[in-house]
């Protein structure tokens, strides 16, 4: 029973989805009246609960990683604060599989909608 309870625990701890890695993808979000999008690009790295790792939105050619802060994994959210084009951004993203997710990025007096999924 015991080598029955450990089998299953590892099974578990194995499959856990991590959101370490390289993430990519788009930032839509309305100003006055109309529709634009960005590109988000997402490094992270997770250890237990904690994310650590880089951001940024590039703006023409113009790309520069920020530093994430107060990173955390709870279930399938994702959460964390960066400095994107002297804007403070809040994210709180979902899980959607182990190669996506999806949510909200708010900061700046705007909220946008963001998707990112994993590069492989």
């Amino acid at each position: 029973m015991r080598l029955l309870c450990c089998a299953a625990l590892c099974a578990i701890i194995l499959s856990a989805a991590t959101v370490s890695g390289r993430w990519h993808g788009t930032a839509t979000y309305v100003v006055n009246g109309t529709k634009q999008t960005s590109g988000i690009y997402l490094s992270l790295t997770q250890t237990g609960p904690k994310i650590t790792g880089t951001a940024n939105e590039p703006v023409g050619n113009k790309v520069t990683p920020t530093p994430i802060e107060n990173g955390k994994v709870a279930g399938k959210t994702v959460s964390f604060t960066a400095v994107l084009n002297n804007i403070p951004e809040t994210f709180e993203l979902n899980m959607v599989d182990a190669n996506s997710m999806s949510g909200k990025m708010t900061g700046g007096g705007k909220t946008a909608n963001v998707q990112v999924r994993l590069d492989k």
